[in-house]
């Protein structure tokens, strides 16, 4: 309080009052100015400064205090009346105009910036009614008014401001103008066509208008795609624009090139540059990010010391998006040190970006509180709320500060039931300790679901019965899914509104810990309790669909204020009351697919793959009818999870697309994919039309804001699936040669697996069924949608297989595949010959197979001269595909002189003779030697089929060896045991029409030694006996029973040499040596050899027969 004599000295009052603001002692200032206005005091400047003071003690803390605003700028208002009356105080009214753009500044953000039109429109009037001279100045408030107008959706207010700002700058300062230009053409305001001039003056003004355009022109196509950027249209137009900036380097300014603000935005395009690329988390990926992070920070330093804040939240901005990909738990530590520079960087220059500063904050406060930072994370969190203006994180950050805060109160037990869930899963997440973890799991979960949680866990802790043949071993899992689903069902009925969003949060956290620490059980139980929440309560109002990504622009910002100011605060308030709740119900459901999956899985079962019954069932009809209903209620509870878990996947994309999140919607897509490819590569693609119909329709719908590759994948199968069902099949041996012995493709399980198209009666075409019809037209819809959007930036492997599927649609439909349907131009877009050769190639392959022949189907020379010509590609392995291809169509033709040629093109693309064009040749692929191998075996295969009996038979089959050493080789490198089984096959099925003369054979003993070696080679490495190709239960077992039989045979023929030659020594070396590196599975069939030869060689053979009185052996 302000002592009683000076009451009579109102000068020292507003005197005192103004020094109280300053130093921040608010309550004596208002009462020196209550006690100044009770004097009735004179229109003097005093009165003009008690009425800013004023102001300033009325100043607002936080955006939403708008009545201390209105206050403010009132008492501001009534200052600047009284001080226009009077010149000699119009110095008072620059004053004024300074204190109201302080209380605007930290209003200039969407939604807010209209309560400053007023305010400033008042402020403007009053400057030029007493003509000042700082014209400086009234420009900055002039764009402060016309951002305020666009806020508003006032645009010809905001054009007539900007229009007085831009003559002020003409006549003043020259400056000036080119800022203002700039900003007349991004926000389209007035016509353009009175600045011409002023842009043609100004090359930088110039290329800036051009480059506008051009970004306005894209904008506005409704169907572009995220990668259109990429097209050679607008690659042309960006050189064409680069030429123009490059040859006049000077018109930018004087030593533009050298200045320290050229050198810092050089300095950050070179390290956005520099993480152009799409593999984000590879070992070198991450390594290039790093340095690119470090980079950037040292232009962020330079940029804070030439003083642009513009420059400094270029940095900032670029930083945050560089270090995006690198959010995760074992990559964000490299982040601390790049962000705090960002966060005082931003902080110094007071920036306006408060969502970028407000997810900085949240970031460092995430990795301080990992490494035990608790205290630093919380006031991260304090600065995040406060710059949180829009609440959209506010979600968030409380939960996330209510967590740290529990964490910190090591030795205080909580009083609340949540709040000790809560504790519990904080202290297993960060410090678990040596006790079990899934006891304190089950705690947690127990203390919010006490009636349900532990019966729900120990129904899913069921394990599986060793013994599938017990009625009650795995029947009972149905059951016990039903007792969980009804118990779910219970919990809904009682849960109510109270603490539900804490309760949500909980359960997530529950989940996500239980699966970090791998107790399934616990995530299982805790995903399907949260879950019950996702029941409308938190619906999300449809609105205006304005997708986005974390990744921050400095022109988007800048744009938000073009929008309808109603529309955008309706979609704030949707998004503070929903979007995070509802997002994590989307992770929530994602990881309930998972652990269903899990479940599977732990009982040696697929998504989507039922089990099979015993092939031995027990004896008896009552047991063996227990045991068929077991089955059947352990298939339903298979199916169940099965379908459960699709269901969680759609939900998540669901919820994605109503958040407008693409990255949820790709995520859950993805997930989808992953989880159903052993589906699509065994061709049952019939169950996942259903499914995928529904995640492509999602997909198509965010199809810009995603990669288009994912979208293609899905498209071409879910084209094959539904063309799938209508193929007429019927059972026998395949007549793809090509097809399903190198690598399943999702393109090639259209016709089935093992099974070719029914001839008719008479060898004709194959008559369709009339209902087939439009579901062949759908498909068809689907592939030609999925090709113009895959030619928009899809690589050509996802290409082939939108082609392959397109191309089977035609035939079905009886349609002629168009000879211009992709263009002429090579120069256009390289890779449209790419696709000609690969649609060629399809329809060549489909000839003959009983459904329809292309009336213009090109021949296999003409197609081999179009791969040849389309040479270089861009994927060596899809050329080498193709050759493979049309060589095992070449055979099944008996072409075999264009068959040789096909295959020994093929074999020119080894890696070995391209390793010094590029980095990918040098570590070439598995599916390239798989390719490279299938190749040497159809060679070999079409070198045989040459031979026209005697002699000739011996020397092609001396010729074919050498191809299928290499087929072997290749083989070899790829770890594919049934490779080089079915190339020694081959040449044993070669060899056999020569075996029977001793002349003839004894040429092949080299040969054959030689392939025993290296399936001795592959027995000595049971690894790749046990890979994925042989895996698999009764395939597994028929293949090593091949490679057993094989290996007696050839064994027994290059003992028949050795019989021929009578070198009874060498052969019973030879058989011991084999004895040695051979299964014990056919020791029985070389024993009887080794049992001659020793005869021969007249040493004793007890031993030889005690082997076989103990085994089963016949003599």
């Amino acid at each position: 309080m302000c002592r009683s004599e000076n009451a009579g000295n109102p000068v020292q009052l507003v005197q005192f009052a103004e020094y109280a603001v300053k130093s921040g002692h608010v309550d004596i200032a208002v009462d020196c100015l209550q006690l100044y206005f009770s004097l009735n005091p004179p229109v003097n400047q005093f009165l003009i400064r008690a009425h800013l003071c004023k102001a300033l003690v009325a100043s607002p803390l936080n955006c939403s205090e708008r009545a201390k605003f209105l206050e403010a700028t009132q008492q501001l208002q009534t200052a600047v009346n009284i001080a226009v009356k009077f010149e000699c105080y119009h110095f008072l009214v620059y004053n004024a105009s300074v204190a109201l753009w302080k209380l605007c500044r930290p209003l200039q953000k969407p939604g807010y910036q209209r309560l400053c039109a007023k305010p400033l429109q008042n402020m403007v009037k009053a400057l030029e009614e007493i003509g000042e001279q700082d014209s400086s100045w009234r420009i900055e408030l002039l764009m402060g008014l016309a951002l305020s107008y666009l806020d508003t959706g006032l645009k010809e207010e905001a054009t007539k401001a900007l229009n007085s700002a831009i003559q002020l700058a003409r006549r003043d300062v020259p400056d000036q103008l080119v800022n203002l230009l700039k900003f007349q053409i991004q926000n389209q305001l007035g016509d353009l066509k009175s600045c011409e001039k002023d842009i043609k003056a100004s090359p930088e003004l110039h290329a800036w208008n051009k480059l506008y355009k051009l970004k306005s022109s894209l904008n506005a196509r409704s169907s572009i795609q995220q990668h259109s950027l990429q097209t050679p249209e607008l690659k042309q137009k960006l050189q064409a624009l680069l030429t123009d900036v490059v040859s006049e380097p000077n018109s930018f300014g004087p030593q533009s090139s050298f200045s320290p603000h050229s050198q810092v935005l050089r300095e950050l395009m070179t390290a956005e540059q520099a993480c152009s690329t799409e593999a984000l988390y590879t070992k070198q990926a991450v390594e290039a990010r790093l340095k690119a992070i470090k980079r950037t920070e040292e232009a962020l330093s330079s940029a804070t010391r030439t003083g642009d804040p513009d420059l400094v939240q270029r940095s900032c901005v670029l930083l945050w998006n560089l270090g995006l990909p690198l959010l995760q738990h074992n990559l964000c530590h490299h982040l601390l040190n790049p962000f705090r520079a960002a966060t005082t960087a931003l902080q110094n220059i007071d920036s306006l970006l408060h969502s970028l500063r407000c997810c900085i904050h949240f970031e460092l406060a995430k990795v301080l509180a990992e490494d035990g930072q608790l205290q630093a994370a919380q006031d991260h969190v304090k600065k995040a709320l406060l710059l949180d203006y829009a609440g959209e994180y506010t979600e968030q950050l409380n939960h996330f500060q209510s967590r740290v805060a529990l964490r910190a109160q090591l030795f205080d037990t909580p009083q609340n039931t949540l709040d000790k869930a809560a504790k519990i899963i904080e202290q297993v997440g960060t410090n678990p300790g040596p006790g079990d973890i899934s006891a304190l799991l089950i705690q947690a979960g127990d203390l919010m679901a006490p009636n349900c949680f532990l019966h729900m866990v120990s129904s899913f802790e069921v394990t599986k019965s060793p013994s599938e043949l017990e009625p009650d071993s795995n029947g009972k899992k149905l059951q016990l899914y039903e007792q969980v689903v009804q118990k779910v069902a219970d919990h809904a009925k009682v849960v109510g509104s109270d603490s539900d969003r804490e309760r949500c949060h909980l359960w997530s956290d529950l989940v996500k810990t239980a699966r970090k620490a791998g107790v399934w059980s616990v995530a299982t139980a805790a995903a399907k309790l949260c879950l019950v929440y996702d029941d409308g309560r938190w619906s999300c109002t449809p609105g205006t669909k304005r997708y986005r990504s974390r990744a921050f622009s400095l022109e988007a910002a800048g744009q938000q204020r073009a929008s309808s100011t109603m529309a955008r605060h309706s979609r704030r308030t949707v998004t503070k009351q929903t979007k995070p709740l509802l997002g994590v119900l989307a992770n929530v459901h994602c990881l309930h697919a998972e652990a269903l999956i899990y479940m599977l899985q732990q009982d040696g079962l697929k998504l989507g793959v039922l089990p099979k019954l015993p092939d031995k069932p027990l004896t008896g009809d009552k047991v063996l009818a227990g045991i068929q209903e077991a089955h059947q209620n352990y298939c339903n509870w298979a199916q169940g999870l099965t379908n459960d878990a699709q269901k969680s996947f759609l939900k998540t994309a669901e919820l994605g697309l109503s958040l407008q999140e693409p990255w949820l919607v790709c995520n859950a897509a993805t997930y989808l994919w992953n989880h159903n490819r052993h589906l699509i590569e065994d061709g049952k693609l019939v169950d996942l039309v259903v499914v995928l119909r529904t995640m492509a329709s999602f997909l198509k719908q965010v199809q810009s804001h995603i990669n288009s590759e994912l979208l293609s994948h899905i498209s071409a199968v879910l084209a094959c699936g539904i063309i799938q069902r209508w193929m007429p099949v019927a059972p026998g041996p395949s007549s793809d040669v090509t097809a399903s012995s190198v690598r399943k493709k999702v393109r090639l399980a259209v016709a089935g697996r093992g099974a070719t198209p029914k001839k008719g009666k008479s060898g004709g075409e194959v008559q369709m069924d009339p209902e087939a019809a439009p579901h062949i037209k759908e498909a068809l819809d689907i592939c030609e949608a999925a090709m113009s959007m895959a030619h928009s930036g899809a690589g050509l492997r996802v290409r082939w297989y939108v082609l392959s599927a397109w191309v089977q649609c035609k035939q079905l439909l009886q349609q002629p595949v168009p000879r211009d349907t992709l263009g002429h131009d090579n120069q256009a877009d390289p890779q449209l010959s790419h696709c000609r050769a690969i649609v060629a190639t399809e329809m060549i392959e489909k000839l003959g197979n009983g459904i329809w022949d292309f009336p213009n189907c090109p021949t296999l020379n003409e197609v081999y001269d179009l791969i040849k010509a389309t040479s270089p590609w861009e994927d060596r392995d899809i050329q080498l595909e193709l050759l493979t291809k049309l060589t095992g169509v070449a055979i099944t033709q008996k072409e075999y002189g264009i068959a040789t040629a096909l295959a020994e093109a093929a074999l020119q693309l080894e890696p070995s003779n391209h390793a010094h064009q590029d980095q990918k040749s040098i570590h070439p692929s598995v599916m390239e030697y798989e390719l490279l191998s299938h190749a040497c075996c159809l060679l070999g295969q079409s070198i045989e089929a040459t031979a026209n009996g005697g002699r000739q038979q011996v020397q092609k089959a001396i010729e074919a060896y050498f191809r299928v050493l290499g087929c072997v080789q290749f083989g070899h490198e790829a770890k594919n045991y049934s490779l080089v089984i079915k190339a020694c096959q081959h040449y044993w099925n070669a060899c056999l029409p020569v075996s029977g003369c001793a002349a003839d054979r004894a040429i092949l003993q080299q040969p054959l030694s030689q392939l025993l070696k290296f399936l001795e080679s592959f027995n000595a490495k049971k690894g790749y006996q046990n890979t994925s190709h042989t895996q698999g239960g009764a395939s597994g077992t028929k293949e090593l029973s091949l490679s057993h039989d094989l290996q007696v045979a050839m064994y027994g023929l290059v003992f028949e040499m050795y019989f021929d030659q009578a070198l009874w020594k060498e052969g019973l070396k030879a058989v011991e040596e084999a004895m040695q590196h051979t299964p014990k599975d056919i020791h029985r069939h070389l024993m009887q050899y080794k049992l001659v030869f020793k005869s021969k060689v007249g040493r004793s053979v007890d031993a030889e027969f005690v082997h076989f009185q103990v085994s089963t052996t016949v003599i």
